[in-house]
């Protein structure tokens, strides 16, 4: 495995000074540390409340995902090849790491994603360039911007990489692999999303954008897709996937002005308007945050206040949308209490 030092001084990107967060005693509700204060008048909430709430979101989705997702595989593409990543072992001498292909996961944009077992039968997911990109600078900076995020290791909803191969620019990163649904097979296959469950993945969710902020990280294609609810343990009731877009720092180096990505239902109107990624900000995200809360809560009837929560995070000016993260997830906490209290 390679240190995260040693990831970004091979991507000739320097090492921020970063807060590391604990791994939480309830994954649902925990202070992240900042300086100044996160929230000065957040409300108290009963965390044992939480954890009774979190333990019920949990047992749902494996239940959702041991039965109607169980078969899932069936319907993939096989593999049964061998794909070779090269790194470098503990003594920092180069290494190679073979992994036995299993099925094609998927093959989104310009990468290509595998499921794939390692030499101690271990499943891992291998994202590689398809090869008509190894040439093409945007992508190759969108993957190693990726490994260099992951290999940050900021908070335990954020995948490790565990392999990473550019030479010749055939980019590859490996990832273990998370059991769980995503909030898509979440929404499509669940009877209900309570206002409880929906609360807390969105207070997870804003907690996780909170820490990336301070390091200047913007993932920009949050969506259902990228979010999935982990069954067991890591550390986090969330994992975020898919930081191929995301900007890291001041820079947008590479983004052309006409360069749009991600799911357009998700995009925030200023993006649309604007025609480019460049656009983003917190409160592009923070939009995206309010369709995702809305699309769970579809197969139910909404309380007011978390309709007038859901309308705050998604006003067409950006200007009226919350300030920050920090001062979303003070209201979302806020709701929490008063539905899960």
């Amino acid at each position: 495995m390679v240190l995260a030092t040693e990831f970004l001084a091979r991507l000739q990107i320097p090492t921020p000074k970063i807060k590391r967060v604990s791994r939480p005693d309830s994954v649902l509700i925990h202070k992240i540390k900042t300086d100044p204060p996160l929230i000065d008048d957040a409300p108290p909430v009963d965390t044992r409340k939480i954890k009774e709430v979190e333990v019920a979101l949990v047992a749902d989705a494996a239940l959702l995902y041991d039965t109607e997702l169980s078969r899932r595989f069936d319907c993939l593409e096989r593999r049964s090849d061998a794909i070779e990543v090269f790194g470098r072992d503990a003594e920092g001498e180069a290494s190679i790491a073979v992994y036995q292909a299993k099925y094609k996961l998927a093959s989104a944009g310009m990468a290509e994603v595998t499921l794939a077992v390692d030499a101690s039968e271990r499943f891992v997911v291998i994202k590689e360039l398809i090869p008509v990109y190894y040439s093409d600078a945007e992508a190759l900076a969108g993957l190693r911007r990726e490994a260099a995020i992951a290999a940050l290791a900021l908070h335990p909803a954020l995948l490790p990489v565990i392999g990473f191969h550019n030479i010749s620019n055939r980019c590859q990163l490996v990832f273990p692999f998370v059991k769980g649904p995503t909030l898509t097979e979440l929404i499509r296959l669940s009877l209900r999303v309570s206002p409880e469950f929906a609360l807390v993945i969105i207070c997870n969710l804003l907690e996780v954008c909170v820490l990336l902020n301070q390091h200047k990280i913007l993932h920009r294609d949050l969506k259902p897709d990228n979010v999935l609810i982990n069954i067991e343990e890591r550390g986090s009731l969330l994992t975020l996937l898919d930081f191929g877009v995301a900007r890291m720092g001041e820079s947008i180096e590479l983004e052309k002005a006409s360069s749009v990505w991600g799911n357009e239902y998700y995009l925030a109107p200023e993006i649309k308007k604007f025609g480019s990624c460049a656009a983003s900000s917190v409160q592009s995200e923070l939009f995206s945050i309010g369709v995702i809360l809305r699309d769970l809560l579809r197969k139910v009837q909404v309380p007011q206040d978390i309709k007038l929560f859901i309308d705050s995070l998604t006003k067409h000016n950006p200007k009226e949308r919350p300030a920050s993260f920090e001062v979303a997830l003070a209201k979302a906490r806020r709701l929490i209490f008063l539905f899960a209290g």
